[in-house]
């Protein structure tokens, strides 16, 4: 059932929310009793971690990086499917087809937030691709009404659940509408089939990939607002908005319009000029459907993330995204001040950027692994870069821009993967590898990755980043300094391979289609096989 847009987000917007009590006034002549204030909530920290923590934090190392980096009431970062607790049923917003056929990722957040709360960690959370249970869109596409209302439910559930739970779980004031849009088909893109508009951005503005992610946002701040002003005592919640993979897109973010002087407006307008024009009320952009709720205002905090600077040893990239985001807020704000909150950053050990900002005639390094000249071989088994990119890391903190009436500032910083996880293979849970060869007998072997920024390692060793990070001797961080894993990542438009392709001085350690259409990799192992394995080295 498809009904009109502004229906759609009257509806969506605080359906779910029960009747307000204790309305009305003090009678005139009875007193009334006084209540004492309620004692401020807690300053978060400005340093942050990924929520793969939890299961660390009461290690050693654990303990050392909340002493040493976190500091009291450090931040923890956690990801929902935005169809965790709601959604539009055609009518009214509902709980989602998640919720009631489990709850398994609504449980799971509740159950990682009341560890976080537990551990004196503050929370925060960004919205990510749906469950796709019940016919709920994976990637809710706002330029179709009823999954702009699957969004916006969504999030309305969601917030409401996590302050009526809030003595359990906190509750999280620092919301991102979407992870990383620009890597998101549909967000990224105009195709057709995969959250793409059939008109194109010429005919209807909205079709453009960075206006569906700016919408995202709008909506997002929409709920929260409407139900700060509807539930007594509701927190006022931000939402960041952009959530970039990587501070050098600015294509994304203002379709190359980076400087004072470019021309204004675009064919396929940028997230930024998009969501402008979604705030300001412009005909086609969708904005200001619910008066008094809507925001107003350009945002005022952004997100991206940044694993380029402390890879690439250097802080270019970031400081060229604050500087655009302070020329935007001159030219589109009135020179208004903006919070930047690194959300994921680290050192990438298999990195494949080849160039950027700090580099922009590339890098020449060596591997036998296959990788030359990319930033991951700038670090991987080099203990000293790494130490040097988490030194880069919390340099990020103070990388600032001004503007004509204040300036653009990093006020959050996390580091993204805390360590590696183990995998240990037993007769019920065996581990089966490409090579035929198959563990069953208690093996620890290092879970496969494709990714590889942890600061402790599988089997729970520091490694130089940690110690750069603690002020650490080095000698305390012995933990292995090479990526566990490369992985052959083959697009979701090209069929599997039956064999994986060779690799250089690796063995083959495992073959995994991910069944999303974003894509599917192989998997590698270091040259040197796990003790008492006979392994199938594969050749060029």
């Amino acid at each position: 059932m498809r009904i009109g847009l502004v229906a759609v987000l009257i509806v969506a917007t605080g359906l779910l929310l029960a009747p307000i009590a204790g309305g009305g006034r003090p009678v005139r002549g009875v007193p009334v009793a006084r209540r004492s204030a309620p004692p401020p909530p807690p300053v978060a920290s400005r340093f942050g971690i990924s929520s793969d923590y939890l299961a660390a934090a009461a290690t050693p190392a654990g303990r050392q990086f909340a002493s040493d980096v976190l500091g009291p009431h450090g931040r923890v970062r956690f990801f929902i499917p935005y169809d965790a607790r709601g959604f539009y049923n055609g009518t009214q917003c509902a709980e989602s087809p998640a919720y009631t056929a489990g709850a398994t990722a609504w449980n799971a957040l509740v159950a990682q937030l009341t560890r976080a709360r537990a551990d004196g960690l503050m929370p925060q959370i960004v919205f990510t691709t749906g469950t796709g249970l019940g016919g709920t869109p994976t990637v809710p596409d706002p330029a179709d009404a009823t999954q702009a209302a699957d969004y916006s439910c969504g999030v309305d559930a969601a917030l409401q659940a996590l302050w009526a739970a809030r003595q359990t779980t906190g509750m999280p004031v620092d919301v991102e509408a979407w992870n990383e849009p620009d890597m998101t088909i549909g967000f990224s893109s105009n195709v057709t089939g995969h959250g793409g508009c059939a008109a194109p951005a010429t005919a209807a503005p909205s079709c453009s990939g960075s206006w569906r992610a700016a919408m995202l946002w709008y909506l997002a701040q929409t709920d929260a607002n409407a139900l700060r002003k509807a539930i007594a005592g509701f927190p006022p919640v931000t939402v960041a908005a952009l959530t970039l993979g990587a501070p050098d897109k600015l294509q994304y973010l203002d379709a190359g319009h980076t400087t004072l002087s470019s021309p204004q407006g675009s064919v396929y307008p940028g997230y930024y000029q998009s969501l402008y024009e979604i705030v300001h009320c412009a005909k086609g952009f969708g904005g200001c459907q619910a008066p008094g709720t809507n925001p107003t205002n350009m945002p005022s905090d952004w997100a991206v993330h940044d694993y380029t600077d402390p890879t690439a040893q250097g802080t270019a990239d970031l400081y060229q995204f604050v500087t655009a985001l302070a020329q935007l807020n001159d030219r589109y704000a009135g020179g208004a001040a903006a919070s930047v909150w690194i959300t994921e950053a680290g050192v990438h050990l298999d990195s494949g950027n080849r160039q950027d900002a700090n580099h922009p005639q590339g890098v020449t390094c060596h591997t036998p692994l296959g990788t030359s000249n990319t930033f991951g071989c700038l670090v991987d088994g080099n203990p000293a870069a790494q130490a040097r990119g988490a030194q880069v890391w919390r340099a990020l903190a103070a990388v600032a821009a001004p503007t004509s009436h204040g300036a653009v500032r990093v006020t959050q910083l996390f580091w993204y993967q805390f360590a590696l996880a183990a995998r240990t293979c037993t007769q019920s849970s065996p581990c089966q590898l490409a090579n035929g060869v198959v563990y069953t007998s208690g093996q620890s072997l290092p879970f496969l990755h494709s990714w590889d920024s942890a600061l402790v390692d599988s089997a729970g060793r520091p490694r130089a980043s940690f110690c750069a990070l603690t002020g650490q001797a080095a000698a305390a961080c012995a933990g292995q300094s090479d990526a566990y894993a490369d992985a052959y990542w083959v697009d979701w438009w090209k069929p599997m391979p039956q064999r994986c392709p060779a690799h250089f001085g690796a063995w083959v350690a495992y073959r995994a289609d991910s069944g999303v259409p974003d894509g599917q990799e192989c998997y590698y192992s270091p040259a040197v096989a796990p003790p008492s394995v006979v392994a199938q080295p594969v050749t060029p």
